[in-house]
C-alpha cells in the first residue's frame, strides 16, 4: 500500500480506526470513541478529511461519527443494509449499555464494487455481511480493511441482533480468496495476512 496509513486504537473496546491519507486529503475507516486524537492528527498534518466510512454500524465503530463530522464536514458513507442501525439503539448496541444513542443519517450509502476516490486513493467496496447485514470490507492495493469480519485470532460475533453465522462464513471465504500476501486490517487487534488467516481459521470454517 503506497498511501499513508495511521491506526488509532480507541475506546474501551480498543476499536481500530484507520486513517488513509495522500498529500492533503484523507479517508477515515470507522470512528470509534475518543476521536479527539484523530481530529488533532488531521489538523497537525493539515489533512482535509473527505469521507468517514463505517465498516458496520455497531456503537464501538460509529460513536465518534457525529463529532468528527461536525469538526471536519466530512461525508459519512455506509452500506445501505446497515442504515437503520444509525437510528436504532438496539441494533447499534448502544441500548444494551444503557446509552440509547442515535446518530445523524449517512451522506450516502454504498454497495458492492463501488469505488471511493480521494486524490490517488481508490477504495473498493466488498460486501461482507454476517456480523451485521451491511458489514463491508474495503480493498486498497494489497490491503483489505475488514471491520469485524475476520480478526488475527478469530471471526466476528453473530450473536448480536441481525447477525448470521452462515452468512459470515461465506463472507470470510470470499475474503480468503484474495492473494495470500494481502493484509487484513481488522476492527480490533493486529493485522494478519490472508495466508496466516487461512492457517488459523482452517478448522473453524472448514477450508
Amino acid at each position: 500500500m503506497k498511501e499513508g496509513l495511521k491506526t488509532f486504537c480507541v475506546g474501551d473496546y480498543e476499536t481500530n480506526c484507520y486513517l488513509i491519507f495522500n498529500k492533503n486529503s484523507a479517508i477515515l475507516i470507522d470512528a470509534g470513541e475518543g476521536v479527539e486524537q484523530i481530529i488533532y492528527f488531521l489538523y497537525q498534518n493539515k489533512l482535509s478529511l473527505k469521507y468517514i466510512i463505517n465498516t458496520h454500524c455497531h456503537i464501538d465503530h460509529i460513536m465518534g461519527n457525529d463529532e468528527i463530522r461536525k469538526e471536519t464536514k466530512a461525508e459519512l458513507l455506509i452500506n445501505f443494509k446497515d442504515n437503520e442501525m444509525l437510528f436504532n439503539p438496539l441494533l447499534n448496541l448502544s441500548g444494551f449499555f444503557g446509552s440509547s444513542m442515535k446518530f445523524k443519517e449517512a451522506t450516502r450509502t454504498i454497495k458492492e464494487n463501488d469505488i471511493i476516490t480521494v486524490g490517488d486513493i481508490n477504495l473498493k467496496v466488498i460486501e461482507t455481511p454476517g456480523h451485521t447485514p451491511g458489514s463491508i470490507s474495503l480493498l486498497l492495493d494489497d490491503a483489505i480493511f475488514c471491520g469485524d469480519t475476520i480478526f488475527s485470532n478469530g471471526i466476528g460475533r453473530t450473536d448480536f441482533p441481525e447477525g448470521d453465522h452462515k452468512i459470515l462464513i461465506n463472507s470470510i471465504k470470499k475474503l480468503l480468496n484474495f492473494p495470500d500476501n494481502t493484509t487484513l486490517y481488522p476492527g480490533h487487534g493486529n493485522p494478519v495476512t490472508i495466508k496466516e488467516a487461512k492457517c488459523q481459521l482452517a478448522n473453524l470454517i472448514n477450508l
